[in-house]
């Protein structure tokens, strides 16, 4: 088994000789703060100090706390920070961490490969602006997703080495650990919302952002894949047990969370895995066991909700879909090209033959609606790129246990996440965007070292 190496890119910068100086000014600088400040902001401007120092030593850091607070959703717990735009402030940080290094150490930005396919799906939100039916809502919107997109660029920036991509491979298996462990937490704690009469509890996710049951369960399916594969792939045996350990939890948030989609795209995935299994006999009893389970362990209202789904014409929560769906097409027929502007759908939707006004709960439909064909084929394009990179790695990488296990989990991740997006809208989440931000780094520290690789082999040549 290959041992993750670091490239010719990564980074190191020599310790400053004033470190110990700045060390001494920081603590003078906190003892005077505490003498006139409560002692939460001085802790809170501790940490910040922490964060700054540890982000400039390594740009990383600061991709990875990124991460971890877009999936925890921990800020929405603190609202003494709410007026600091914490996640804005960690993306200029790093994007000053990331300039400092590069120009220290002559490494290059690079925007190829997914990032190239995700500017491409900004370059659609900004071309929706001028014929926007509502100008001021598209700019305003168009600046809340560029802010996204420009926080995961920097991610796909900040990883230096084959190293941190293993641990950012880790940071998502564990964000799948996360956002299942909430739905069971929330549905034991009472966080939980009732439909059909009060008879089906459905529980909440983590924080308003996917507090959404099925917001959280489309995520958890996209990153599943990657925590069943770590039990193949993870070089560390107890982080095998602990991967293996989180799959009931997340097929207990599966049931808890009631969310039909969801239940299609665990259907789905146990479709895709069958497929692509070499022992199709041992698969078949293996999945036909976890599925019964999940089936028969669950609560019947649960079961009847599932089964609901083939009398889909009769659900008022479908009926308000389709109208949606109808809408959207609508749009199309309207301005096919870029839409009738991004954050515009919910507005305009009863406009367009809706009976309440929604976002379209279906990301393709809101992509057209709101993009046109243009925004469409963007994502279109972004999601082929990320299947066909990750098959690739997939394939070819048997040698490199990093790169093959986040090739694979990762499209096969987007591949499952097609079903449950299908059914509520994620087109400007930054939960979309960030599996791939890693797979960007991939690319580009992959292609950093063929291209080191290359340079060698010319050199030793002549």
């Amino acid at each position: 088994m290959q041992t993750p190496s670091h490239s010719g890119v990564a980074i190191r910068i020599s310790q400053p000789t004033g470190l110990w100086g700045v060390v001494l000014f920081a603590s003078i600088t906190l003892g005077i703060a505490a003498l006139f400040m409560p002692l939460i902001y001085v802790v809170a401007l501790l940490v910040g100090l922490v964060i700054i120092a540890l982000v400039f030593w390594q740009p990383a850091v600061g991709g990875g706390i990124y991460i971890c607070l877009v999936y925890s959703r921990l800020l929405e717990y603190l609202p003494q920070l709410q007026d600091y735009r914490i996640l804005m402030l960690l993306s200029g940080l790093l994007g000053a961490s990331l300039f400092v290094h590069n120009l220290l150490s002559g490494d290059r930005w690079w925007f190829g490969g997914v990032q190239l396919k995700i500017l491409f799906i900004a370059l659609a939100v900004c071309a929706s602006i001028p014929l926007s039916i509502w100008k001021s809502n598209s700019v305003n919107a168009s600046i809340d997703f560029l802010k996204i997109i420009t926080s995961v660029l920097l991610i796909a920036n900040s990883i230096k080495s084959e190293r941190q991509l293993l641990w950012f491979t880790r940071l998502l298996v564990l964000s799948f650990m996360w956002l299942s462990w909430t739905v069971v937490w929330n549905y034991f704690a009472g966080n939980v919302g009732y439909e059909g009469g009060g008879e089906v509890i459905r529980a909440h996710g983590a924080g308003s952002t996917l507090g959404d049951s099925n917001e959280v369960m489309s995520y958890v399916l996209m990153l599943a894949p990657l925590a069943l594969l770590g039990v193949r792939f993870e070089p560390v045996i107890l982080l095998k047990v602990v991967y293996g350990l989180s799959i009931p939890a997340s097929l207990a948030a599966l049931v808890f969370s009631g969310s039909r989609g969801g239940f299609l795209g665990f259907l789905w995935l146990l479709f895709i895995f069958l497929i692509r299994s070499k022992h199709k006999v041992v698969y078949v009893i293996v999945g036909c066991l976890v599925f019964v389970t999940v089936w028969f362990s669950a609560p019947s209202t649960w079961r009847d909700r599932m089964l609901s789904i083939k009398d889909y014409k009769q659900d008022e929560s479908a009926v308000i879909r389709t109208q949606l769906w109808q809408a959207a097409r609508g749009m199309v027929k309207h301005n096919p090209v870029t839409g009738i502007g991004v954050g515009n759908f919910s507005e305009f939707a009863q406009n367009y033959g809706a009976g309440v006004g929604m976002v379209a709960h279906n990301t393709y439909y809101l992509f057209a609606g709101e993009l046109g064909l243009l925004g469409l084929t963007a994502y279109v394009l972004y999601l082929l790129h990320i299947w066909r990179t990750g098959k690739r790695w997939a394939v070819s990488a048997e040698q490199n246990i990093v790169r093959q296990w986040l090739g694979e989990g990762l499209w096969l991740g987007y591949l499952v996440f097609l079903v449950p997006s299908y059914f509520v809208a994620l087109s400007y989440y930054t939960h979309t965007y960030v599996p791939a931000a890693v797979l960007a780094a991939g690319e580009r520290f992959y292609r950093a070292k063929r291209e080191l690789t290359g340079d060698i082999h010319r050199v030793r040549t002549y």
